[in-house]
């Protein structure tokens, strides 16, 4: 009587599954001389390798351009604007060369750091922006009147709105997609590992003999060290769980 255990994959982890899955490859590719056998285990190796990919995050952003095309265009237009102002400083006409000097100062402040991060720099050209439009020392939009310099200021605001509108999109979708590529990609596992199982069998019990006893032996000892492993951690888990609920105030 042929018996091949399986392993409770619904019940490993992303990384349990994925270790079970790619070892079990490895061992069946390794025992046997059957060509069908192997390529049914190559296309379990695949299928976990495509489940690590995603699982690493590795996947095609859609916003990636659009981001890499607003964020260069709030660079420079910031840049822009600095440029101006520092133009106005050589100005013989006092007011639009203090208004410049009061905007380039507080500009400084900001430490825009234009080579850093996007995420460090969005932040900081938007606190730049909220100063200029809301700070109550000083009336700042009435320096970027004076100095005719409210398109390349809007044009700021536009993209810096347009950066963190679609970082937002791209958290969104990366967190839904990212959650069904996963799902997606362990099912295909699942469904090439039963395919392999099965062929096993097919062989085992159709053409009796002794590798594919032997076979069937190495499947269900790995089959065994990874229940067992699941176990252990497991008793792990609960023991922790149950420490940290046994050090709680029950007056809490």
């Amino acid at each position: 009587m042929i018996n091949i255990e399986t392993l409770p994959l619904d019940r490993f982890t992303n990384s349990e599954h994925q270790n079970a899955l790619r070892s079990l490859a490895t061992v069946v590719k390794k025992n046997t001389t059957n060509e069908k056998i192997k390529q049914c285990a190559e296309k379990l190796a695949e299928a976990i390798k495509e489940e690590e990919t995603i699982a690493d995050g590795h996947n095609i952003d859609r916003y990636t351009k659009e981001l890499n095309d607003a964020d260069t265009q709030q660079t420079n237009s910031c840049l822009a604007l600095r440029q101006c102002l520092k133009g106005y400083l050589k100005v013989s006409m006092k007011p639009e060369k203090d208004a410049a000097k009061e905007i380039l100062s507080f500009m400084n402040l900001c430490k825009i750091e234009f080579k850093g991060q996007r995420d460090n720099r969005t932040s900081e050209i938007k606190v730049f922006i909220e100063s200029m439009l809301h700070r109550q020392e000083h009336d700042y939009m009435a320096d970027i009147n004076l100095l005719m310099l409210n398109k390349i200021f809007d044009d700021i605001r536009k993209h810096n709105k347009l950066v963190y509108a679609l970082q937002t999109k791209q958290e969104q979708e990366q967190s839904s997609l990212g959650t069904y590529r996963k799902r997606r990609a362990r099912k295909i596992s699942d469904d090439r590992y039963d395919t392999l199982i099965h062929t096993i069998f097919s062989y085992a019990f159709m053409q009796p003999c002794q590798e594919y006893d032997d076979l069937v032996d190495v499947v269900n000892a790995l089959t065994a060290e990874k229940r067992k492993e699941h176990n252990r951690i497991l008793a792990i888990r609960r023991h922790f769980k149950n420490k940290a609920t046994d050090n709680q105030d029950p007056n809490l």
